[in-house]
């Protein structure tokens, strides 16, 4: 998942969660075109809901990770979701799984199963998975460890924010 500034407002393009979009429209967000779309002045809530519903604001600094499972995880009706990337993508139990946006899978499997009614998307333990631009700074969990495969440098606090969240900024406070 990620966030971007452009013509003044905050769009956030994330995997669909089913408890996702209630959460966005409560925040004040309107849906378009597959992305969630914000006023400039509402950056803190919607800091706050990506974090809330994906764990990251998706504003980090990035780098190339690998993704392990540390055992079987499954979802009901959902997709299998980690800091924001969709490891296991079904529709249904017969629709079969596929990995999301910006996810590759590396090693072991991932799968639908269930009954037509209660349909599960799952990753089988071990499974490995890279993600080419994962947030720096996220912890293993019990479900899955964290490899960064690349040196992470440090950057500026500035470099989070792209042109025109720096101009907007600067415009905010009369600046400019």
């Amino acid at each position: 998942m990620k966030q971007e500034i452009k013509e003044n407002q905050i769009f956030v393009y994330a995997p669909y969660l089913s408890y996702a979009p209630k959460k966005f429209r409560n925040a004040g967000g309107k849906w378009d075109k597959n992305t969630w779309i914000f006023a400039l002045e509402d950056q803190e809530i919607v800091d706050r809901t990506c974090i809330d519903v994906y764990g990251v604001t998706g504003r980090e600094q990035t780098a190339k990770a690998k993704i392990i499972a540390r055992k079987h995880i499954s979802a009901l009706t959902e997709s299998v979701v980690f800091k924001g990337f969709a490891l296991s993508v079904a529709r249904g139990r017969d629709s079969g799984a596929k990995t999301g946006e910006g996810v590759q899978l590396l090693s072991g499997a991932i799968s639908s199963t269930g009954s037509v009614k209660n349909w599960y998307s799952s990753v089988t333990e071990g499974t490995e998975f890279i993600i080419k631009e994962f947030p720096v700074g996220q912890n293993s969990n019990e479900d899955f460890e964290i490899e960064y495969l690349e040196e992470i440098k440090p950057i500026s606090e500035l470099a989070k924010f792209s042109n025109d969240e720096i101009l907007a900024e600067a415009k905010k406070r009369g600046l400019l």
